[in-house]
């Protein structure tokens, strides 16, 4: 009824549902602001809680503050996968690509959720996590391991590069996306 409607008055709720029909939604900001504003959700994902105090509480014995424990993990990144990058970070690739072993294992870099696995145009199988921040991260050339909308924690393995029987190397891309922007990996993380 709203589309249908010519009314200059329904212009604005129009445009409000034409953007929540077509912009994609970050279930892990959701989860993460339902968990401050509410608790814990019941059984919808697992509490990461109890780490997180022991890591506040690490800081504040060595004389920081909690808000120095949260802006210190805030960037903390696991490692992917370790290789040599053969392609860094353009506007055009927006990600890198690392040479590492065939059939290596492939970790998540934090905690998130997977919204996305399937084939992406110059990067084949890609796996996308979406993590509490916003942010996503970006990993192609494998075949992965998880399935759309499992909870994955930092370090857990997500998938394993591929690589054809002939490759001695298997070849890995990642990228780093935040505010609908990608970011270059090397700046944050570091394959060697």
């Amino acid at each position: 009824m709203i589309h249908e409607s010519s009314s200059q008055k329904i212009a604005p709720i129009k445009s409000a549902v034409t953007t929540a029909l077509t912009s994609e939604f970050n279930f892990a900001a959701v989860s993460n602001w339902y968990e401050t504003t509410f608790g814990k959700p019941v059984a919808f994902l697992p509490s990461l809680d109890d780490k997180k105090s022991d890591q506040s509480s690490n800081v504040e014995q060595a004389g920081g503050t909690k808000q120095e424990a949260k802006k210190k993990n805030q960037n903390n990144f696991a490692v992917p996968v370790s290789g040599e990058v053969t392609r860094h970070f353009t506007d055009e690739s927006k990600g890198v690509t690392v040479q590492t072993s065939r059939h290596t294992s492939v970790e998540a870099v934090k905690d998130g959720l997977v919204v996305f696995i399937g084939k992406k145009k110059n990067i084949g199988e890609t796996v996308i996590i979406q993590h509490k921040d916003g942010a996503e991260s970006w990993y192609g050339r494998l075949y992965g391991n998880v399935k759309v909308y499992d909870f994955v924690k930092k370090g857990q393995k997500v998938a394993t590069v591929s690589a054809n029987k002939n490759q001695k190397h298997g070849s890995f891309y990642f990228a780093l996306q935040q505010n609908e922007k990608f970011i270059d990996p090397i700046q944050v993380i570091s394959f060697d």
